[in-house]
């Protein structure tokens, strides 16, 4: 990024879109800096409201690599985003684009619907392959399975008259020919129709603040998003790491940390707690990693530790420090799956347990790289159908029963090295799953959790009879125990390396170059009229001849 990019006292770079885009959509919005693009869809957040990108749905298309369609997709991936007028998509010459492999593609689209009835709307959608489709969190229409798309798959929901309701429909191309097609039928109509394109928008801007409202970070907890924080002026952002200052520079209770970095394995707990591991015989050292250097705190990365299919890491745990069931708390590692399960496999990859000998359910909470068959052991939430196996997950016992939540996110051989965490949000009763970014809330069922008891395992489930099955195949690295929902700013993989912050010597100076002039000018008069507060200068609402005033009678130089 180069200095012109860096707004007056290194407010961030979000907000410079406001003023120098021409509210066009074919002009920068889809070629956002990593920090102008907080929700990670490919555009930049400020454009991310009605009046820059009009009608239609954000489509995000991403390649695939050759063990699974959605589980080996990763942000890296996305090969671009553009708008798409609605979901209508059978011999079109134009879908997937260009860019896109014309097999083996996966879709994204993200935006609002708003409609002009009130009641029960029934959608239905036709497809080849896979599809499914969310409207405010809930999941109307879910076939995520190779087909030919000769069949119809419903579902209906409750909308209201003008207001907006968030909308997520993703689709995968697996081989052979792709289409797909989303229909409604609103209460006044008699037959199903394309969903026309006046009704969707590809802003998700829902309260009108200028940011986009949907998967925003808030990495202090003030309410206050840190888009909004950094475009307003709020926060700094000197590092350009996406991530206000304050954040950077506090420090998340870390109640271990394993880096598995010795050769021969001697597993230490490098957060100073001393909760060190201990490894049985058939898990040893690798020098494969993730990475040469740790992103957030620049320390060498020498290796990983090796699960085959059998093994364990313990830590006792005589005063229950790892009893978190009831308690928020975050996981987060880097891991590489050695072979990709399935449904059908009893295999279910086990990363982290923390239970007592008498079953699962006195799990306090069991987190699983792949799901496996796991919704044929008790209660399950989340993905309802076409579970591949791979799916992460995470399990807790209530003293009574014990249930799973299954992501949709998925982990698979050929995705290599990942980064992955689990969030467990007891105050909002959620839990957030995220994988190199890609991120899904579920809400807990409220069944309730045990603390749980008895040893911290990693790479192994065991059964009430105190043997081990279940293992994880794969290599682990980096893994981190957090009391509290960690934001993803605050992860291993975010860079803080904050450099000294200028200030702002005058108003007016709104690129921080030491002088009032015509570039100053220009950006205020391409705010004429807006709220934003960074070309505020008389704290009035509104850009207007106030302001003008006062940028002109500090012309010049700086003092």
């Amino acid at each position: 990024m180069n200095e012109k990019s860096r707004l007056p006292v290194c407010l961030g770079v979000i907000s410079s879109a406001l003023v120098a885009f021409s509210l066009s959509a074919q002009d920068g919005c889809f070629t956002p800096d990593a920090c102008e693009d907080l929700n990670g869809n490919g555009v930049v957040d400020a454009c991310e409201n009605v009046d820059s990108l009009g009608t239609g749905l954000l489509g995000s298309y991403y390649g695939s690599c050759s063990g699974s369609i959605y589980g080996g997709v990763t942000p890296s991936e996305r090969i671009l985003t553009r708008v798409d007028a609605n979901i209508d998509f059978r011999n079109d010459s134009d879908f997937p684009p260009a860019e896109v492999p014309g097999d083996r593609f996966f879709v994204r689209w993200t935006g609002a619907i708003t409609s002009g009835e009130s009641g029960v709307h029934g959608f239905r959608a036709r497809h080849d392959d896979g599809f499914r489709c969310s409207v405010n969190g809930q999941w109307i229409i879910e076939d995520w399975v190779d087909q030919s798309g000769g069949e119809y798959h419903a579902g209906e929901i409750e909308l209201t008259a003008g207001v907006p309701a968030l909308v997520v429909i993703e689709y995968y191309d697996n081989s052979g020919s792709d289409f797909c097609e989303l229909e409604w039928r609103t209460p006044s109509m008699d037959e199903h129709e394309i969903v026309p394109t006046d009704v969707f928008s590809p802003s998700t801007d829902l309260d009108g603040d200028g940011y986009p409202d949907f998967d925003v970070e808030d990495c202090d907890g003030d309410g206050i998003s840190d888009a909004v924080a950094l475009g307003s002026g709020l926060s700094r952002d000197c590092d350009l790491n996406c991530v206000p200052d304050e954040c950077d520079e506090s420090e998340p209770e870390v109640l271990a940390w394993y880096r598995f970095e010795s050769n021969p394995l001697v597993i230490i707990d490098s957060s100073g707690n001393d909760r060190h591991l201990i490894a049985s015989s058939e898990v040893s050292f690798s020098s494969d990693r993730f990475s040469n250097e740790i992103p957030r705190t620049g320390d060498d990365n020498s290796g990983s530790v090796e699960f085959p299919d059998d093994g364990q890491l313990r830590f006792p745990d005589p005063d229950g420090v790892f009893a978190l069931g009831d308690e928020s708390f975050t996981v987060e590692a880097w891991l590489k799956v050695n072979a990709a399960t399935t449904e059908n496999n009893d295999q279910r990859q086990y990363l982290l347990q923390k239970k007592s000998a008498t079953g699962d359910v006195n799990a306090g909470f069991q987190i699983l790289a792949q799901c496996g068959n796991i919704a044929a052991a008790g209660d399950w939430y989340g993905k309802s159908s076409n579970r591949g196996g791979n799916e992460i997950g995470i399990r807790f016992g209530n003293g009574t029963s014990a249930y799973t939540m299954i992501s949709r996110i998925q982990l698979v051989d050929c995705a290599g090295w990942v980064h992955m965490s689990v969030a467990v949000d007891q105050e909002n009763q959620r839990v957030r799953f995220e994988v190199d970014g890609v991120v899904e809330w579920q809400d807990l069922p409220g069944l309730g959790h045990v603390p749980g008891q008895g040893a911290l395992r990693i790479g192994a489930h065991s059964t009430s009879a105190g043997d081990l099955d279940q293992h994880f195949d794969g290599k682990l690295d980096e893994l981190r125990i957090i009391r509290g929902v960690l934001p993803l700013s605050g992860m291993l993989d975010r860079s803080t390396e904050v450099e000294d912050c200028p200030e702002n010597p005058c108003d007016g100076d709104y690129d921080d170059s030491g002088s009032v002039d015509g570039a100053d000018l220009t950006q205020l008069l391409g705010g004429w009229g807006t709220v934003d507060v960074l070309l505020d200068l008389d704290g009035a609402p509104g850009i207007d001849g106030a302001d003008l005033t006062i940028l002109l009678g500090n012309w010049g130089v700086c003092p």
